[in-house]
């Protein structure tokens, strides 16, 4: 059997059970070493017994008060913090929400091709009319108008553009 000393204190004032006090009553009967702490123990108990008993001074119940409330405290601040920490997530989560609820939301409509293509002016645009105009024979000979023809030439040759005035290129 090993060693008993981690039950001798109990044993001393009587808090085992039956089935482990004699246990250990058995265990001390066959081993010296532990028959010699429960001697030491029961002397050391001896001794604290016969001191007198006097009331803590009011600065070491003070001491001892704050200590016990730090020690409590400590995890009830712990939780705390966690908590505060989780709202301001919270809050930060529902503002970005609010934020992403109040944008516009602009959504393009789905047009198949057939309208598309359906809903193309036979008019020309005004871009393509001021363009035209450009081929005009009265304006002068100048780098603008000559890009402004060649710009022209080269949507009439793509597109089979018509000139106003009667003229296809």
């Amino acid at each position: 059997m090993e060693h008993v000393s981690n039950r001798l204190s109990a044993y001393l004032d009587g808090q085992l059970p039956s089935d482990l006090r004699a246990q250990v009553e058995t265990h001390l009967a066959e081993c010296p070493d532990c028959s010699r702490e429960l001697t030491a123990l029961r002397q050391t108990s001896a001794v604290l017994q016969q001191l007198p008993l006097t009331a803590p001074s009011p600065v070491l119940l003070e001491r001892l008060h704050a200590s016990i409330e730090s020690a409590v405290r400590r995890p009830v601040i712990a939780m705390e913090r966690f908590i505060g920490l989780l709202s301001g997530i919270a809050a930060c989560l529902a503002l970005v929400g609010c934020l992403l609820l109040m944008q516009p939301h602009v959504t393009a409509p789905i047009v198949s091709t057939a309208s598309v293509i359906s809903s193309v002016p036979a008019a020309p645009a005004v871009w393509e009319r001021d363009a035209v105009q450009l081929a005009d024979e009265s304006l002068d000979n100048t780098p603008e108008t000559a890009m402004g023809q060649w710009m022209i030439a080269s949507l009439s040759a793509h597109n089979a553009v018509a000139i106003p005035g009667g003229k296809s290129q």
